[in-house]
């Protein structure tokens, strides 16, 4: 990165697209909302500041959750000592686990929906691309194809269905995207 400013506008990209699923991970290890809230402004102030030791291009959302697993340790130390109620040690490493598998499925998930969406004829890739990417409405959307609203929001969910259908194809075994 050539200047802070640029590493600044990097490090918030990469944490706005991943902060739900840090946040996530955080609710299924630490029983109270605040706590977690807590937890996940720490532990982005701790990725802030080792940020200059992330390798773009790397796992960003796995050096996230390391982070936040260490953080969440710190919790669970300090408030043994205050002597709250507590997770047994056991408990939270599977719950640990759960979460992790739970991660591990997403980004099993977020494969196949990108493969799938490669296997989509380049005017649907358009289509999705400019509704969920671009956020463009489907008013808008329906003047730059020259349709009506209605069969804007008929090919969409078609489109949908037929990545629901690949997406289900890959996850269940039916052969996945390679008929």
């Amino acid at each position: 990165m050539s200047s802070d400013s640029e590493k600044m506008q990097e490090f918030v990209s990469l944490l706005t697209r991943h902060q739900g699923k840090i946040s996530s991970y955080i609710l299924t290890l630490v029983p109270n909302y605040s706590d977690a809230a807590d937890i996940m402004q720490d532990t982005s102030k701790v990725m802030w500041m080792k940020f200059s030791d992330f390798e773009i291009g790397t796992d960003f959302l796995a050096w996230g959750l390391t982070i936040a697993h260490y953080r969440v340790l710190e919790y669970r130390r300090k408030k043994k000592r205050v002597k709250e109620v507590q997770f047994s040690g056991n408990l939270f490493e599977r719950l640990d686990e759960a979460a992790q598998k739970r991660q591990d499925k997403s980004n099993e998930q977020l494969t196949y929906l990108k493969e799938c969406f490669k296997l989509l004829r380049k005017e649907d890739q358009r289509l999705i691309l400019l509704r969920y990417y671009e956020n463009l409405k489907v008013k808008d959307m329906a003047g730059r194809f020259g349709k009506t609203v209605q069969t804007i929001y008929r090919n969409i969910a078609r489109v949908q269905e037929s990545l629901l259908h690949c997406m289900n194809k890959a996850t269940y075994g039916e052969g996945g995207w390679h008929d």
